[in-house]
């Protein structure tokens, strides 16, 4: 059995630099206010709790405990938190940069990892004692699923100009599935499978992997220089944006009694926003189009209660 020895220079560089992330982040990190969701890593559960409300009202479930929305909220939490430390890590290791939610990762790690093992016990605890006993079924796949986005995590190089359309695509199913089946579970006589035939499910799965691959796109968008590739990437975001747009737009008009046409349209709008992002991009930072990204996905919400209170067809 060969025992692989780390060259000592190597390994105290490796100490160095996280001597340096243990250092005080200066307040500029979470400034201004609207960046301090996306740095203690709030921006999935909040987006996951919005579009769990939306797929309760869409499947007009209508039994829906509130032990539902907090599991969910603890779980992505902790999925999200660990997938962000893996690729901070990733980056130390590799010396390369760090943004300010890496920074805050690495620093509070001793914390953020017990404070997460008490929120997996809680979460664990609530789903057991309250949840129904068909939601073991659906999250053996959902654990699947994350155990596959977690470990091509740990093989992808966050800072690769190469596009992990796997990675991605595991993320979004483990996202669009971890969130739709604190609904499902709760409609009469059904089961995961079913969910995943049901179109309300595959248009979300599409939209989060698109939200997730505009953000590679963009930072590799970042290290190109002649136009033709540039335009390849453009396009590589802009096409299955529209491809989207009307399938949505084809499915609220085959739906007869308008039940799922706020759903659809809430996709319709995350797509125009995507597609608006993707137009300007060159004029933010990453990590900014993280959180602008995110807001596509938060801010149709918003506008579906509005839209359900208005009791329009």
């Amino acid at each position: 059995m060969r025992c692989r020895i780390h060259h000592p220079l190597k390994t105290l560089a490796f100490i160095s630099r996280l001597e340096d992330v243990s250092r005080p982040v200066p307040d500029q990190l979470y400034k201004p206010f609207w960046r301090i969701p996306h740095v203690l890593s709030l921006d999935v559960p909040l987006v996951a709790m919005a579009w769990l409300y939306i797929f309760t009202k869409t499947w007009r479930v209508d039994y829906h405990p509130w032990e539902a929305y907090l599991v969910l909220i603890i779980f992505s939490w902790i999925i999200s938190i660990t997938a962000r430390w893996m690729d901070a890590m990733l980056l130390v290791r590799r010396n390369q940069p760090l943004n300010a939610q890496d920074q805050f990762l690495l620093r509070y790690h001793p914390f953020l990892k017990w404070f997460a093992v008490l929120l997996f016990l809680l979460g664990a605890g609530i789903t057991i004692a309250y949840m129904s006993l068909a939601i073991y079924g659906y999250l053996l796949v959902v654990g699947v699923l994350i155990g596959g986005f977690l470990g091509l995590t740990m093989m992808t190089d966050p800072e690769s100009n190469e596009i992990p359309y796997l990675k991605n695509c595991l993320a979004g199913l483990s996202f669009a599935c971890g969130t739709a089946i604190f609904a499902h579970v709760y409609l009469p006589a059904t089961n995961v499978y079913e969910m995943f035939a049901t179109r309300e499910f595959l248009c979300f799965v599409v939209l989060v992997i698109l939200n997730i691959t505009a953000i590679d796109l963009w930072k590799k968008s970042f290290n190109l220089t002649d136009e033709p590739s540039r335009v390849f990437s453009d396009m590589s975001l802009t096409l299955p944006l529209t491809l989207l747009a009307v399938a949505v737009v084809y499915f609220s008009i085959k739906d007869d009694v308008s039940a799922t046409r706020p759903f659809y349209y809430s996709i319709l709008i995350s797509c125009a926003m995507l597609y608006a992002i993707n137009r300007i991009h060159e004029k933010f930072s990453l990590e900014t189009l993280s959180i602008m990204a995110n807001a596509a996905l938060l801010t149709p919400c918003i506008i579906y209660l509005a839209y359900i209170r208005t009791g329009l067809p």
